[in-house]
């Protein structure tokens, strides 16, 4: 540090953190209480995405259950005859358990529910009892940890997992996507720069073609569908994409498009954070101890858009996918506390527009927990999340609150260069049926 700055620029740095620790103090005693947080009401209506619908109810994961999921980071896709293995987890801010069922819903691709009946989805009646409870260990705040092994299920396709209260359904708890396949095409995928101006820079290209062999596709163009994401998010993924050829002598479905269809912002490596309270995470600045609930500040952060393209490879990002653990004892399910997050983005006012924290932790949705406000004392953007201990990818985006476009580029940037994850999900409704399966699936991990 000596060696980085002359003494009195040293001892300015130093003062400015200790300005910046105090005022964030400040913050978090004006904050709601926590309580006020957790009482938040929500509207009990069925939403075909994950989302939570009650405030006590707090991370929740779906994955699956394999020798290397280690931490928790495999998304919730799986085989059709592994779908016993999918693992649901989440917390009830409670002292107390609570009756809470679970029935599966199969949807088409676009997440509207199928014609399927039940009887021909499962092997047993759509509803299962969630039996599997621990109360917290040794944490400040109180809560009941629920675990509950997936059913296995007898067609491939989209499905939601939605958790209820009794025996009301519409006493709603939360819903989770997950995808089961099948593999009766090949899928293969390839991701480029973008050619093209300077502009172009930014973007990256996504081409893939199906073969589909002896499997009999029926009008392939009209029957089809194809999904693509990036990082396995929904909010921005490419959807309905049709085969721009049909190689009927190869048996293959070519989607080499020419008119954009097919890219996507390279955006940039998440930031992300590891907060523990017996030694300092990555990207911790402090923690504030307190009888109720600690409170952890995080380094102040500034706009990383006009810089040149960094790929952390000291400190890989995890494509903005979390995991909650207590590296104390390596029990995060029952033994991982919870604490207020603070997060500052150091920046001007942006007049008419929202500021968000966003990543897998909160499904990249826009919510008034995950906003920041702006603080003229601080210079930049802040706000307090409730979150378990464990290591948090996550982003800054920016909304305009009239058109509700989002724009992740102001604060992040935006390379063709950035590690990112890229999936293909293949649906097909031959005639007759009733709801769209996944006929195929692949994954691409793109690193230049």
């Amino acid at each position: 540090m000596n060696d980085a700055f002359p003494n009195h620029k040293l001892m300015i740095f130093r003062f400015k953190l200790l300005l910046f620790t105090f005022l964030v103090s400040i913050q978090f005693s004006k904050a709601q209480d926590l309580y006020d947080v957790l009482e938040k009401p929500v509207e009990k209506t069925l939403i075909y995405d994950d989302f939570v619908y009650e405030n006590y109810i707090r991370s929740v994961i779906l994955y699956p259950r394999v020798a290397l999921s280690g931490e928790k980071m495999i998304p919730a896709i799986v085989p059709i005859d592994k779908v016993s293995q999918l693992i649901l987890e989440f917390d009830d801010i409670t002292d107390d358990t609570d009756d809470y069922k679970v029935k599966l819903i199969h949807c088409n691709f676009d997440w509207s529910p199928s014609q399927y009946n039940a009887s021909e989805l499962l092997f047993q009646y759509n509803e299962f009892n969630i039996l599997n409870t621990e109360y917290s260990l040794n944490t400040k705040l109180p809560y009941v940890h629920y675990i509950f092994q997936l059913p296995q299920v007898k067609k491939s396709g989209n499905y939601l997992l939605v958790v209820y209260r009794g025996t009301d359904e519409k006493d709603l708890i939360l819903s989770k996507r997950f995808i089961v396949f099948e593999d009766f095409v090949g899928v293969g995928i390839t991701v480029d720069e973008y050619i093209g101006g300077v502009e172009a820079r930014r973007f990256q290209q996504v081409k893939f073609n199906i073969s589909y062999g002896s499997f009999p596709l029926e009008m392939p163009q009209e029957n089809v569908k194809v999904v693509l994401r990036q990082n396995y998010r929904w909010d921005n993924a490419i959807t309905d994409l049709k085969p721009l050829y049909v190689k009927e002598f190869q048996k293959i479905l070519d989607y080499q498009y020419f008119n954009e269809e097919n890219i996507f912002e390279g955006l940039n490596e998440f930031r992300f954070f590891d907060f523990s309270f017996n030694f300092s995470g990555f990207g911790v600045k402090s923690v504030l101890r307190n009888s109720q609930i600690n409170k952890v500040i995080l380094y102040p952060e500034k706009t990383r858009k006009g810089f040149v393209y960094n790929s952390q490879n000291v400190n890989p990002d995890n494509n903005g996918r979390y995991f909650t653990i207590n590296r104390e004892t390596g029990r995060g399910g029952t033994e991982g506390d919870y604490a207020f997050v603070n997060f500052t983005m150091l920046s001007d006012e942006v007049p008419g527009k929202q500021v968000y924290v966003i990543g897998g932790f909160n499904n990249y949705q826009l919510t008034d927990e995950n906003r920041l406000k702006y603080s003229n004392e601080l210079g930049g953007y802040t706000g307090n999340i409730l979150l378990k201990q464990g290591r948090y990818d996550y982003i800054y985006s920016l909304l305009d609150p009239k058109s509700k476009a989002r724009n992740e580029l102001y604060f992040e940037g935006s390379h063709s260069q950035t590690k990112n994850e890229y999936d293909v999900i293949v649906y097909y409704r031959g005639y007759g049926s009733r709801g769209d399966r996944v006929i195929g699936y692949h994954s691409y991990n793109f690193i230049r």
